[in-house]
């Protein structure tokens, strides 16, 4: 599942390791699944994006938000699930229209 959008759930928050980053009493994460080169160890990567805010059109620039990270072993973990990522509009993403032309 390399690549796909996935939810974590840590066994214990992040406390002083998350250095201000983040919340110290954060054990809840979404983002990117990507593996690393130390063996047993995952990443996950994401962006901290602020609410859109109702009836507001989306800025033309948007801010370019750094990428967070952080790296665990399953042992961390009391769970992981893909994201449930659903398109009621029932068109083909972007991506895959372009490939077929």
């Amino acid at each position: 599942f390399v690549g796909e959008q996935i939810d974590v759930t840590l066994k214990a928050p992040m406390g002083a390791a998350a250095g201000g980053l983040v919340a110290a009493n954060r054990k809840k994460f979404r983002g990117v699944l990507e593996s690393t080169d130390t063996p047993q160890t995952w990443q996950i990567t994401w962006r901290d994006e602020p609410p859109s805010k109702p009836g507001m059109r989306p800025a033309r620039v948007k801010k370019d938000l750094p990428v967070q990270a952080l790296q665990f072993t399953l042992s961390e973990l009391r769970d992981a699930r893909l994201a449930p990522i659903v398109n009621f509009k029932g068109r083909r993403p972007a991506e895959n229209r372009s490939n077929e032309s």
